[in-house]
């Protein structure tokens, strides 16, 4: 049962009892013995350093473990030792606590029994006495937040007899004990590693092979076809798979091996996986790269793995791994010039797009809020007749200052990536605006999808930085899958889209979102989510020849690029590649590739919003192949 224990009433309760009768309490009870205390501890999640699993086993009371928040299914564990014995658990809450939660323990970190369920808890501190609980460990799992936040105690006691714990103490699930059988050794760890996407940093593929229980690889949210694979060296030979799920589990999902990274052959397929740890074992596995390929989730989050293990005989390291992107030189000549006159734009300048035949460069300018008709004249843009100085931009409602980051050319209409109105720059309003650009003087924006809601809250100035278009005849060819659906994407679901996704990327989290954006409304349905591939995206351009979608980045990280295909379903960062060595490490938020290839190359444009040395472009080259 559950006792609240109000302090006060401790205290009463205390001065009432005759001093004979605290003597014969004594003599029929031996004192509680707490045996949770600075025990090893983990965790499904840490809302960040300062708040791990050990906060709440370490006896003080100012400090607390907390989980990420906004997430409902969470827990926090410690190891008792083998053969322990629990008879009551006290749970000192902070304001985040679980109003419906479970006491649990469990002999192995996998098969966990309930000691005791709460359905109606209020906070505050929380005695669950009258336990008869035998185990290793013991886990406290929350089911339903009490608040917007996730969950955070102060203190986890638990009372009873502690048990053994071997050194070193493996948590959650301990770890086979390695012999000198060749294949019974654990293969994995190190090994470089990749995924078809990751959730958000400190979630890398990195995380499930780095024998750290606390760590772990997380996946985009609300996408099933997923996977994450390992290079183990030519000529492996893999047995055993050990897979320890966070919370968020595969319910179904294929273990498979192969010689190139591109033919795979099924080892295992698991259809009714219910999280925790999956051991698969008699397996017979020859080949370079193993992969865990998701299909179906077991919760509306994505997936996330603590650890994945693989054991047996590693192979032979080799060069060109294909699951690693690979960092290399601009692919393009090195040579870099300005190519507007000296103060034309001043600073600001963001992005960029051209049009269809090459012949108009679009720009916009986040700091004025306005649109630029560019044209080529001589060896320089500048503005076209009656557009100097560029057409201010307004929303739907004819007020309010754009804030313009980014922009794309669809048939004769453009699109605007904006973060804010400048007009209440303090509040973010993440929107793809359209615009006509007939006409003269200021522009109103037909329509606005306002796409704040779908996505998480960021800075007013860190929002939505870039935008692109890609057709859905080559999104469909490549495979992608809708997200929102599970099964490839299906252009004729979506009424009134158009012919194409919109693709906006968010510079605080470095996240790309595919929208089909529907042309008779302001709603909207998100296709995908996944990473740029960049510590912060500033532009997303598409090249149609190739196929690929490229994510820059500005001096935030020396202006480094990431080229990104459909493989597998989903977009996936394929080579990284630094800027041109000619090219200043400059504050480019904007970058455009000319539709022509001639003579092998195509011409590129950088917009600088800083304006260094009083341009705001500069062009170079990239190769056509």
């Amino acid at each position: 049962m559950r006792q609240r224990r109000p302090l006060l009433g401790l205290l009463a309760a205390a001065i009432a009892i005759p001093l004979t009768g605290i003597v014969a309490m004594s003599a029929q009870a031996d004192t509680p013995t707490l045996i949770s205390k600075n025990r090893p501890s983990s965790s499904s999640t840490t809302e960040g350093a300062g708040f791990e699993a050990s906060r709440a086993f370490d006896g003080n009371a100012t400090t607390r473990w907390a989980s990420t928040e906004g997430v409902d299914n969470q827990w926090v564990q410690v190891d008792l030792g083998a053969g322990s014995t629990v008879d009551r658990v006290v749970l000192n809450w902070e304001a985040a606590f679980a109003s419906d939660y479970d006491v649990q323990m469990s002999a192995d970190g996998s098969t966990w029994t309930t000691l005791t369920h709460e359905a109606a808890s209020d906070g505050g501190t929380d005695e669950h006495t009258g336990l008869n609980g035998t185990g290793r460990y013991l886990r406290v799992y929350g089911t339903e937040r009490a608040t917007s936040y996730g969950y955070s105690l102060f203190e986890v006691e638990a009372y009873g007899t502690a048990g053994v714990i071997s050194t070193p103490t493996p948590t959650p699930t301990p770890t086979p004990t390695p012999t000198s059988n060749p294949t019974d050794t654990l293969i994995t760890t190190g090994k470089p590693v990749t995924a078809s996407s990751v959730e958000a940093a400190g979630h890398e593929a990195g995380k499930a092979v780095d024998a750290n229980a606390t760590t772990r690889w997380a996946s985009v949210e609300g996408a099933a076809p997923q996977w994450i694979r390992v290079d183990l060296g030519t000529g492996a030979k893999v047995n055993k798979v050990v897979l320890k799920w966070e919370a968020a589990y595969a319910k179904k999902y294929t273990i498979e091996m192969s010689n190139d990274g591109t033919t795979w052959t099924p080892l295992k397929a698991e259809t009714a996986g219910n999280g925790a740890t999956d051991e698969h074992t008699a397996l017979n596995g020859t080949g370079r790269y193993l992969r865990i390929n998701a299909t179906e989730r077991g919760t509306a989050y994505g997936y996330s793995l603590f650890e994945l293990e693989a054991y047996g005989t590693a192979g032979t390291p080799g060069g060109g791994n294909p699951t690693e992107p690979t960092d290399g030189p601009w692919p393009g000549s090195s040579s870099i010039s300005t190519v507007d006159a000296s103060g034309t734009f001043g600073s600001d300048m963001s992005g960029l797009a051209f049009s269809a035949d090459g012949t108009v460069l679009w720009a916009v300018n986040n700091g004025s809020g306005t649109l630029h008709r560019l044209t080529k004249q001589g060896s320089n843009w500048a503005p076209s007749s009656g557009w100097s100085g560029g057409r201010t931009l307004r929303f739907p409602t004819g007020s309010g200052t754009v804030d313009a980051e980014g922009v794309a050319v669809v048939g004769s209409d453009v699109f605007v990536a904006s973060e804010r109105n400048g007009a209440s720059s303090g509040t973010s309003r993440l929107s793809v605006l359209k615009y006509a650009t007939t006409g003269t003087g200021t522009i109103t924006a037909s329509r606005e999808w306002n796409l704040t809601s779908d996505i998480p809250s960021v800075g007013s100035n860190d929002g939505l930085e870039s935008i692109a278009w890609i057709p859905d005849a080559d999104l469909t060819a490549a495979g992608l899958v809708d997200q929102s659906t599970g099964s490839a994407y299906n252009p004729a679901n979506y009424a009134n889209h158009g012919t194409g996704l919109f693709f906006v990327g968010v510079e605080e989290t470095s996240d790309v979102y595919a929208y089909a954006l529907n042309q008779g409304s302001s709603s909207f349905t998100r296709i995908a989510k996944f990473t740029s591939g960049l510590a912060s995206v500033m532009e997303l351009e598409y090249d149609p020849s190739t196929k690929t979608l490229w994510s820059v980045c500005d001096d935030t990280c020396d202006g480094e690029l990431a080229a990104l295909k459909v493989t597998a379903g989903a977009f996936t960062v394929i080579a990284h590649n630094d800027r041109p060595s000619g090219m200043p490490n400059l504050n480019n938020e904007g970058f455009a590739l000319a539709p022509q290839c001639v003579g092998g190359s195509r011409v590129v444009v950088w917009a600088d919003d800083g304006e260094t040395d009083g341009h705001a472009l500069r062009a170079g080259s990239m190769n056509c192949s």
